[in-house]
């Protein structure tokens, strides 16, 4: 069924300073995390709101279901948040443009009406038909969600019948549901809310601080000299005519951390307790261990400005690839992380199709740092995943990995290969545990295209990717000894 809405702004009369009134929709400062009943490749579970404070807020564009054009193809749409691109609160009313700057939708709660009370809010376009959608307050009571109980107001969208009853606006649909001190607790999708029968129940909030938290830069290194993590790595490396997986376990302890003179990089340094074992026809027989290495990661903390952005939103707009941001619970001991899910490709009249064997994105975790992904694709695997932590304030979760050590055995002549930063502007570097040189190093970018790069590799091991369009490309790089690579980054 084609759907096309037109609403027309109600009359306000009152354009006071945004304050906190009772069932207002969204608390200023407070962030809010609903989860998703659809899930989709592209599509976030898990999305978020924060309002400013301010009377108007402008939210953010996301990817939203994948839908079935007249091309037949199945592609994700790009769309408003599940609260639409702005929301404006006032004492009686709260106005959301469910449609875009430049062309405006508005809609209009009067969450402060009594029970029963009903308004206009603007026409449908059903069927070629235009049909008065209408607002009652159908319930008012009490209501326990996420520990905390307080009163509901329930608010039914509705459609005007030709005899003047009301009819559900979509059968499918849920109400509205605004609690009278915390805000909206559950609501269909309203940029699209005769599409799908969508419903967002809130999973999550900042204060009083209750279900899910939200993800974010300085939560993610908010680590300790002392935490202690293990983790599970497995890299597939190629060679000409056959392959081997590198399986690595690590126990990891923060030993000092400091920032550049800019505040951009962060630099961790690890003591590293490291066990490592191959398989596949080119795998050697012995398990490997070193102890007592110092290892540094580095993070270009700028580029990890997307750990700020609301779960749900876009990332790498604008440009020809794009990603939506979710958060993922189910990870360690339900520490939540956020990523972003499979990357799509602009492929124009707001369609997006999906990548040929694209993976996830990185994930970075609350205390954990990062980065951490689990990649299973034509190359092999590619796989960082935490196994257990004990943080310095007595969190201890999940279980330890067992290394047994042998101080007299090498390290493997081939390991794998790490390219940072990741995502890159300018220069993307190359490096491998033993420091092996590079023959070759081939770019394909992942939007179904032929082309292929062969960018030089300067001395300290790095690649110039400053004339590269934005994407995400696969990396194989060929050593001295003539293995075979494989790596994926993203270009900002």
């Amino acid at each position: 069924m084609k759907v096309a809405l037109t609403l027309f702004l109600a009359a306000i009369t009152s354009h006071l300073a945004f304050g906190q009134n009772d069932y207002q929709l969204f608390r200023q400062g407070v962030q809010y995390i609903y989860e998703s009943t659809i899930d989709a490749p592209t599509n976030s579970r898990f999305l978020g709101v924060k309002v400013a404070d301010e009377t108007c807020t402008t939210l953010y564009e996301g990817l939203h279901h994948l839908v079935e054009p007249d091309s037949g193809l199945l592609c994700a749409q790009r769309k408003p948040s599940f609260a639409g691109s702005e929301v404006c609160h006032y004492p009686d009313s709260t106005l959301i443009n469910i449609g875009t700057a430049d062309q405006p939708v508005i809609f209009t709660l009067l969450q402060t009406s009594l029970l029963g009370s009903q308004w206009f809010l603007g026409e449908w376009l059903i069927d070629g038909e235009m049909t008065a959608l209408m607002a009652r307050i159908d319930t008012v009571q009490e209501k326990t969600f996420l520990g905390i109980t307080d009163s509901v107001k329930y608010i039914g969208l509705y459609r005007q019948l030709p005899n003047g009853n009301l009819a559900p606006a979509n059968p499918s649909a849920t109400p509205i549901a605004v609690s009278k001190q915390y805000g909206l607790i559950s609501t269909p999708y309203l940029p699209a809310l005769l599409e799908d029968g969508d419903v967002l129940t809130l999973a999550g909030i900042s204060n009083p601080t209750a279900g899910i938290q939200d993800v974010s830069r300085e939560a993610c290194f908010n680590q300790q000299i002392g935490d202690e993590l293990h983790v599970q790595k497995l890299n597939t490396v190629l060679s000409t005519s056959s392959y081997k997986h590198v399986h690595t376990t690590e126990h990891l302890v923060l030993t000092k951390q400091w920032w550049n003179i800019d505040h951009t990089v962060l630099y961790q340094e690890f003591e590293v307790m490291r066990k490592i074992w191959e398989d596949g026809p080119d795998a050697t027989s012995d398990t490997l261990f070193q102890t007592e290495i110092k290892d540094t990661l580095v993070h270009q903390y700028t580029m990890l400005d997307w750990l700020d952005q609301q779960p749900s939103s876009i990332l790498f707009e604008p440009g020809d690839v794009y990603s939506a941001i979710d958060l993922n619970t189910t990870t360690l001991c339900e520490i939540t992380s956020k990523y972003y899910r499979y990357p799509v490709y602009d492929a124009g009249v707001e369609c997006a199709l999906e990548l040929i064997d694209a993976s996830q994105g990185v994930a970075y975790a609350n205390r954990a740092g990062g980065p951490y992904y689990n990649h299973v694709g034509l190359g092999g695997y590619f796989v960082r995943e935490l196994k257990f932590l004990k943080l310095n304030d007595g969190t201890v979760c999940g279980t330890p990995l067992d290394i047994t050590v042998n101080d007299t055995a090498p390290l493997p002549e081939n390991s794998f290969l790490h390219v940072w930063p990741n995502p890159a502007r300018e220069k993307l570097y190359l490096s491998t545990a033993d420091g092996v040189g590079w023959q070759q190093v081939k770019l394909y970018p992942i939007t179904g295209q032929s082309l292929q790069l062969m960018p030089a590799v300067a001395h300290d091991g790095s690649v110039d990717i400053s004339q590269l369009p934005v994407g995400m490309y696969s990396l194989l790089a060929t050593d001295v000894k003539g293995n075979i690579h494989q790596a994926r980054f993203v270009k900002h």
